[in-house]
């Protein structure tokens, strides 16, 4: 499971956040004490978890659900898992779904030409960037999603 500072940045979006419905086993960053923890209801914990809401008064401190790879796949609507790793597996092949023209990276093309999955150092992060782009038409580069096509398969 990706715990990384950038996973969790990934994560900090609307995008994300409002499909959390917060189940036991999730993981989840908590911005007060700066660790990433998992939600379980034995322990005071719970109250945080069942309700992220509740914290951001503490100067924009919150929680921040970070997905895992079973449960960024099943924000996709689509029927199976097989048609989605088809789906995976096409995006990545595809040139145009996955190229960012003009941004310069230490690769040597000289086009510029920056790819989505090169950036990715974990499945979570490849699944997120997947979703994103293919269901919402954004693209993390320079540490933010930016739009470029117009989502839901676009």
């Amino acid at each position: 499971m990706d715990t990384s500072e950038v996973y969790i940045k990934m994560c900090s979006c609307p995008e994300i956040q409002d499909n959390w419905k917060p189940r036991d086993g999730d993981y989840y960053y908590w911005s007060v004490e700066d660790k990433v923890l998992i939600a379980y209801t034995e322990q005071r914990s719970d109250y945080i978890v069942k309700h992220p809401e509740q914290w951001d008064f503490l100067g924009g401190k919150r929680v921040i659900w970070l997905p895992r790879q079973d449960q960024i796949q099943a924000m996709f609507d689509t029927e199976g898992y097989l048609a989605l790793l088809g789906n995976l597996e096409y995006w990545m092949d595809d040139v145009d779904n996955q190229a960012v023209p003009g941004r310069e990276i230490p690769t040597g093309d000289k086009d510029g030409t920056v790819y989505i999955v090169d950036g990715c150092d974990s499945f979570e992060q490849l699944w997120l960037a997947f979703y994103m782009d293919k269901v919402h038409g954004l693209i993390w580069t320079d540490g933010k999603w930016e739009a470029m096509r117009g989502g839901q398969d676009g």
